[in-house]
């Protein structure tokens, strides 16, 4: 039967509603991902796993054990497929301007054998110092790693929604990114306690409470700019903040970073959660670079193959690395336990794969990268 004039509209409203439902699923997807689930977690936290509970923050925590094997250990093997993937056109140039060769090329050849050697230096010297330096390392970078995913987020997906800040109101955002990452790093650090990490016992600084006091009021101080800068925007062009954005940035900063401590239980989440988010823009990226690409695969049961591979990979890789090859080296490989600990191998493979990734994820996730294109197809 032929359509008619008559007979059109009746399918449009239809088609359309599949569509708004199609855009209201994926955007609620998209807030839950990028850190709105936080928003859910720390409430159920305090509410069944309050502090001193120890039974239901054990379980938490066991929970939190399963979730590193199946989202946040692999989440570090992905960023391996994504940065050596046609390394050598990257590093040769082939549409990467000399600014991204020398990074590619730094991340993805110096660094490494630079840890190597790092690391060699720990056996041959049998240096708890140094060992302990490289636990410092991470944990002064994880925070920076942290913050900048965070800003990222807003970056990226306000972007998509059509918005875009100006010099001074991302100048404003970032400095209070960086203020809030060396606030969190100072807090612990003002007596000199030792902390320990699969097995090495690292110092903090100990160099008083003052600095932390100069930096809660920088904190302050910036974060005021930040969100005064952000309302002002908003409120001269009169239009609804990008809620999603702003939720990925805000959560990222202040729950992920700086208030860890506010819930022993959400505390163990966090690794989690922040590896939900980066895998979410993993997954943007993939499907961005399929359809640019024209590929076959770009949507449905093909790019669903693709990222179930990718997925595998990084599932087997970071079993192997963060577990079978350490927990086979500490069991077989002699060293001096009294100066390295009993889990020397995993202590310095966790932090190489954990620099590694800090340093590879600057290089990824950067605006002069051409592959970042993909995030807006």
């Amino acid at each position: 039967m032929a359509i008619t004039e008559l007979d059109q509209p009746s399918t449009m409203p239809i088609s359309e509603t599949r569509q708004n439902k199609r855009i209201q699923f994926s955007r609620g997807i998209e807030f839950f991902a990028a850190g709105g689930l936080s928003l859910i977690l720390l409430p159920l936290c305090l509410l069944f796993a309050p502090d001193g509970q120890e039974v239901q923050i054990g379980l938490v925590g066991m929970a939190s054990v399963w979730l590193a094997y199946v989202i946040n250990d692999p989440h570090f093997l992905v960023t391996y497929q994504i940065f050596y993937r046609n390394f050598t056109a990257k590093v040769k140039g082939d549409g990467y301007q000399r600014p991204e060769q020398v990074r590619y090329l730094m991340a993805g050849l110096v660094l490494p054998i630079l840890l190597l050697l790092w690391i060699a230096a720990i056996f041959a010297f049998s240096s708890a110092v140094m060992a302990a330096g490289m636990m410092q390392l991470l944990f002064i970078l994880v925070g920076w790693h942290y913050v900048k995913q965070g800003y990222g987020v807003l970056s990226v997906l306000s972007a998509r929604r059509g918005v875009f800040y100006s010099s001074l109101e991302r100048n404003l955002v970032i400095a209070h990114c960086l203020i809030t990452w060396i606030y969190a790093w100072t807090m612990p650090m003002a007596e000199r306690i030792p902390y320990e990490m699969d097995g090495i016992v690292y110092m903090a600084s100990g160099f008083g409470q003052w600095p932390i006091d100069v930096m809660f009021g920088l904190f302050v101080l910036s974060g005021i700019g930040a969100i005064g800068i952000l309302i002002r925007k908003f409120w001269l062009a009169r239009t609804i903040p990008p809620i999603t954005p702003l939720v990925g940035l805000f959560v990222t900063l202040y729950l992920w970073v700086v208030w860890t401590g506010i819930s022993e239980a959400f505390g163990y989440l966090i690794p989690a959660l922040h590896s939900v988010q980066y895998l979410f823009f993993v997954f943007m990226l993939e499907r961005g670079r399929a359809k640019a690409e024209g590929a076959k695969f770009a949507n449905g049961h093909g790019l669903a193959r693709q990222l179930i591979g990718v997925a595998s990979i990084a599932l087997v890789m970071g079993w192997i690395g963060f577990h079978l090859a350490p927990d086979w080296l500490d069991a077989h490989i002699y060293w001096d336990e009294s100066l390295l600990g009993p889990t020397i191998f995993m202590a310095t493979i966790t932090g190489f794969i954990n620099i590694h990734h800090f340093m590879m994820d600057n290089v990824i996730w950067r605006k002069g990268n051409p592959d970042m294109a993909y995030l807006r197809a």
